[in-house]
């Protein structure tokens, strides 16, 4: 499926871990726009799921992010959905985004839109927690979007 695999978490406990899994070819312990800003490295997919509630404005993530993806690069993300701001902090001390703000960064930054979907993360105090999963693509205008994989095709 990969050719090398990257494992970036600021927590020593998370990547001990993803060591554990025995599927990495390196671990960094690091925070991850730190990491993107200082790497000269390429990437054909970043998976960032459930890291994004822990930043409130996400300009600097998705700048980041842009310029480390290869040409046609996929960004796959989770976000805990706001419905009335932008974005906030909520009692479990962890930030929620507005999805048109997500989807506005993202634009901006150069990433199309390839899916979408809300789905269960997991339960929080015996609640579902749903998130909303969204797979960008670097370097794609509208047109070659279409034209490559049809206008109503999903790639998940």
């Amino acid at each position: 499926m990969s050719d090398h695999l990257t494992g970036v978490d600021l927590s020593a406990k998370m990547l001990a871990q993803a060591r554990l899994k025995n599927c990495y070819d390196i671990l960094i312990e690091e925070e991850v726009i730190t990491f993107l800003n200082n790497t000269h490295d390429t990437y054909d997919l970043i998976q960032v799921l459930d890291v994004l509630p822990y930043f409130g404005d996400l300009n600097g993530f998705f700048a980041s992010v842009s310029v480390r993806l290869s040409s046609e690069g996929f960004l796959l993300l989770s976000v805990e959905m706001s419905e009335d701001e932008i974005w906030k902090i909520q009692d479990s001390m962890r930030f929620c985004h507005h999805p048109d703000y997500v989807l506005t960064l993202a634009d901006a930054h150069g990433l199309k839109l390839r899916h979408q979907e809300i789905l269960t993360a997991r339960q929080e105090n015996g609640q579902a927690l749903e998130v909303l999963l969204i797979l960008f693509q670097a370097g794609m205008t509208a047109v070659s979007a279409s034209l490559r994989f049809g206008q109503n095709d999903d790639l998940l």
